[in-house]
């Protein structure tokens, strides 16, 4: 199992974003300096991962999550620590709601509760 990951640097709040098939031993060389792109910002913190069945699929996730700015990355690192987007409860009163799925490449998937009029 390969996956995509986002780390998030304590020491200025910077990302990295990368690929492996152990996350453990990756995270393990990231703090300890031995990747050389990432030694000057230690400590890292494991903020979001993804799996995915193969390497094509993990590199092409990676390509699409470097892309994305900061503010969209805060988001989704604040999404996964929240357990997802929140969902409304329905009340009394209001009327049935309609829910509207949005695919977004990368496996996104972002959901609108609207109230039926």
């Amino acid at each position: 199992m390969v996956c995509t990951y986002l780390l998030k640097s304590e020491k200025d709040g910077g990302y990295y974003t990368g690929i492996t098939d152990d996350l453990d031993q990756r995270l393990l060389l990231h703090n300890a300096g031995r990747v050389k792109s990432t030694s000057s910002k230690r400590p890292w913190k494991l903020v979001y991962k993804k799996e995915h069945a193969n390497y094509e699929e993990a590199r092409k996730h990676e390509k699409w999550l470097k892309k994305k700015n900061r503010q969209y990355k805060d988001k989704l690192v604040l999404q996964v620590r929240e357990g997802g987007l929140p969902r409304p409860a329905l009340q009394a009163g209001r009327g049935k709601q309609r829910v509207v799925i949005k695919k977004i490449k990368g496996g996104l998937v972002i959901r609108d509760f609207r109230n039926k009029k």
